[in-house]
């Protein structure tokens, strides 16, 4: 319930739950002032829902503080997440993380995400991997500007992130191969656009494979190729 005017900050996405807060105000309203603003805030019961993306998150519960910072202004906004939890259709994601900048959202943060990938493979709608299914568990810290709409691709691959990685039981199609990819499971370091295998092992129809490495722009070849 924003006015018109501030509703673009959410064109991107839809968001829906119950929120308590407790608001400090000081200052004056007028065309070009804004009143200093400090609110510690709980939503509860929530839920996320990209516009152009089948992406959606459930359960969603927020803990946290915002402060429109020195200038009482978007740019100089701080919100400080203590506590983030949620749930994906078979997965869930949890951590603690600060959006700055309303303007042009700088996030810092960790997160913990375990991921069904037959569910990913549903917001992945030009990739080349088909019959996506396994699971993935992975612990990132994230930092660098990231947005609700087509710059994610570009924001993301600019950032400084690091993940680890564990695969368990992935099995896949690439694009119109007849062979069927089976990560039994894999043990990988992702670092901005490089991954680190530590281990793995692989079966490609009747063939066994244990390979240890470097794989370098997996995560720039994927998100160039979505539309």
């Amino acid at each position: 319930n924003t006015p018109i005017h501030m509703q673009g900050i959410y064109d991107g996405f839809q968001i829906n739950g119950i929120l308590d807060f407790n608001a400090m105000i000081n200052g004056f309203f007028s065309k070009d002032n804004n009143p200093s603003l400090k609110i510690d805030f709980l939503i509860q019961e929530a839920s996320y829902k990209l516009n152009n993306n089948p992406f959606a998150l459930n359960n969603m519960s927020l803990k946290g503080y915002l402060d429109n910072g020195v200038n009482n202004n978007f740019k100089d906004t701080e919100i400080q997440f203590s506590h983030f939890n949620c749930e994906t259709k078979k997965g869930s994601i949890k951590g603690v993380f600060n959006l700055k900048n309303l303007d042009n959202y700088y996030l810092d943060g960790t997160f913990d995400w375990t991921w069904d990938l037959k569910e990913v493979n549903t917001y992945l709608t030009d990739s080349p991997f088909s019959s996506l299914n396994g699971k993935l568990n992975a612990q990132t810290s994230y930092k660098g500007d990231i947005s609700f709409n087509k710059d994610f691709k570009d924001k993301f691959l600019n950032s400084s992130h690091e993940s680890k990685i564990d695969i368990e039981n992935m099995r896949f199609v690439y694009e119109d191969s007849s062979l069927v990819f089976n990560i039994v499971e894999a043990n990988c370091l992702m670092y901005n656009n490089t991954i680190k295998v530590a281990s793995s092992k692989i079966t490609i129809n009747d063939s066994d494979i244990e390979f240890d490495g470097l794989v370098k722009d997996f995560a720039k070849y994927l998100l160039k190729n979505q539309g």
